[in-house]
């Protein structure tokens, strides 16, 4: 360093500066393309040929209220103590955290009770499976546990019973995206396959429509493989939403009276409302709805919209204000 009155060379400096070599910053994150392609991560759990849990991915099963989500999370249960649960196949041995962010305790040691007795196993503490309730902490805090026991513990698969609540708000922009990059971040730096439970827009049909809120659609967007859950009348019906791999073919199960899971062959289905009868009969009549409201009963935003202009065109259902519309009354 020169001294306080020693005059600065600033030639010399600008030179030392322009000769030093520049930083190099983010190198890591840049891929190198002339490498062999690698192998797809070996899976966790698969329906038939296709992988729907594997390490360092994201599945998310959905379906409306009572539609089978966490009897789905069951028989992954199963699969995982036992090796394979009606259509499910699963490594077995995988170290699982479960975590329930919904059900009271009595409810989460049922479904675990149950998946035990499918697999012929006793329940204990000292197995692969661990349960975590989080129904009495608050989103953030839920969240937080999530993390830090997966940093913690290292499980092969994270179960997440009850996405949306791990938010205030599942239609906040901002936090939906935050709670899935969090998830993929601990998923992809602790090698851990994540499962998450979303409910979906209720819908006149009991089929699995659009999940709900921003959480749904960022789900959708980041997710390997998204699972629905169908009900009809008493029987459960597991169908490949979408899927990066290729789709895999649907399975039912039903349940007896004490709540155990038994597969069935599911009827053949009618054919399915149409997108804009759907919305019809989900309206009441004398009830306002917006134009959002009405979207949101179809699984995509783009037939949703073109559903209501055709119910405008049609007359059976008017605009009475920006936005807002209501059902025609029948003749009569």
């Amino acid at each position: 360093m020169p001294e306080m009155n020693e005059p600065l060379d600033l030639i010399a400096t600008v030179t030392e500066a322009m000769e030093r070599p520049a930083p190099r910053r983010w190198d890591e994150v840049f891929v190198d393309i002339s490498q062999p392609i690698p192998d797809e991560p070996p899976f966790l759990a698969k329906i038939g040929e296709t992988s729907i849990i594997f390490r360092q991915g994201l599945t998310v099963v959905s379906g409306i209220q009572k539609a089978g989500k966490t009897s789905w999370v069951r028989l992954l249960a199963v699969a995982v103590l036992c090796g394979n649960a009606l259509a499910i196949e699963a490594v077995r041995d995988l170290h699982v955290l479960w975590f329930d962010c919904e059900q009271p305790l009595f409810r989460i040691l049922r479904q675990v009770e149950k998946a035990f007795q499918m697999a012929g196993m006793k329940r204990t503490n000292d197995g692969q499976i661990q349960v975590a309730a989080l129904r009495q902490y608050s989103p953030e805090e839920r969240l937080t546990i999530i993390k830090e026991t997966i940093a913690d513990r290292r499980p092969d698969l994270a179960i997440v019973d009850g996405v949306t609540d791990l938010l205030q708000d599942a239609n906040d922009n901002t936090s939906s995206a935050m709670v899935v990059a969090e998830l993929l971040a601990v998923s992809e730096q602790y090698d851990c396959g994540i499962v998450t439970v979303c409910h979906t827009n209720p819908n006149p049909v009991q089929t699995a429509g659009k999940l709900r809120g921003h959480i749904g659609s960022e789900l959708m967007r980041k997710c390997e493989t998204s699972i629905g859950m169908e009900k009809n009348g008493d029987i459960f019906t597991c169908r490949c939403k979408d899927s990066r791999g290729r789709p895999f073919e649907p399975f039912s199960f039903s349940k007896d009276e004490d709540d155990n899971i038994v597969p069935v062959v599911a009827p053949i289905p009618e054919k399915r409302l149409a997108t804009k009868d759907i919305i019809f009969a989900a309206m009441e009549p004398g009830t306002t709805y917006t134009h959002a409201e009405l979207v949101a009963y179809a699984e995509k935003e783009g037939t949703g919209k073109d559903a209501v202009a055709d119910l405008v065109k049609e007359g059976r259902i008017q605009r009475v204000g920006r936005g807002v519309y209501q059902k025609c009354l029948e003749d009569g």
